[in-house]
């Protein structure tokens, strides 16, 4: 008879620690006012454009970029971009900016600069270990440099849920 009176006040007293535990969980904020929501699990974005001015000067485009931001599991998030340029670059960048909403306006959460040199095509795949019941979405600054001449562009991503 003891031995089941053990048993029954260690899962009691187990399951009041699991209730305390769930209750320290940071609060979902409320759904972001700025941004676009994701369609479905993964928040992305892309652009295409054509610079003309570098072309009749000589300079370089950025022709193509994207971005995107996927739950990988509870805890970590993946961020990817991309950048292509219409020729060799001397160096092509895609710089990161995790953000998440705190309620009423996005915090930029973690940051994280990558480049390659000598190519025309630069991608990166991160991944970030986040807080759960907040959104998050990712700003990517894609960037092409030849000689003394730059193309610049900036994306953000639709935002998504991490519960």
């Amino acid at each position: 008879m003891r031995g089941l009176v053990s048993v029954i006040l260690s899962l009691a007293l187990l399951f009041s620690f699991s209730a305390v535990a769930y209750a320290a969980d940071p609060p979902k904020t409320s759904a972001p006012t700025e941004g676009t929501p994701a369609n479905g699990p993964v928040g992305s974005a892309e652009g295409r454009r054509l610079n003309a001015m570098a072309l009749t000067s000589g300079g370089i485009n950025i022709d193509f970029y994207r971005n995107s931001i996927t739950e990988q599991s509870s805890a970590f998030l993946k961020l990817y971009g991309y950048t292509s340029s219409d020729m060799i670059a001397d160096r092509l960048e895609v710089n990161f900016t995790l953000q998440q909403w705190n309620g009423s306006a996005w915090a930029n959460y973690n940051t994280s600069n990558n480049y390659s040199t000598n190519s025309f095509i630069y991608e990166k795949t991160i991944n970030r270990l986040v807080a759960h019941g907040y959104y998050y979405r990712i700003k990517t600054v894609h960037r092409a440099f030849l000689g003394s001449y730059s193309d610049e562009a900036t994306l953000y991503s639709s935002y998504i849920y991490v519960s």
